[in-house]
């Protein structure tokens, strides 16, 4: 029995573990995260650097006033999911694409 197989029966108990066991748990736990998402290779995980190549991406002042909505508009839809940041460092920024994607939806244009 692995490190997996024995957090998968829920039991209770201390376990020593070799670096061999934990190279295996970890190695199982890709695999189980690659058949979450539908990956079969790491050249297929794609990076979002590299799925937005081209993108141009506005501050929160510029996403705001594009938007013509508050930074706090801004942050409580970030937050729902509604229009996602990304991180620059310490900065959120917001992909333009994004943004029409938003601005040219239905249910933004019914609301406004």
């Amino acid at each position: 029995m692995n490190l997996y197989e024995l957090i998968e029966t829920g039991a209770n108990v201390k376990v020593e573990a070799s670096a061999k066991d934990l190279v295996q748990f970890a190695e199982v736990l890709i695999e189980k995260s690659k058949e979450a998402h539908g990956i079969n290779s790491v050249r297929e995980a794609k990076t979002p650097i590299a799925d937005n190549v081209g993108e141009q991406y506005l501050t929160t002042d510029e996403a705001a006033r594009l938007c013509k909505v508050s930074k706090t508009t801004l942050w409580a839809w970030d937050k729902a999911g509604y229009l996602v940041a990304s991180k620059v460092g310490r900065k959120k920024v917001y992909a333009m694409s994004d943004i029409m994607k938003l601005l040219n939806s239905k249910e933004f244009r019914v609301s406004r």
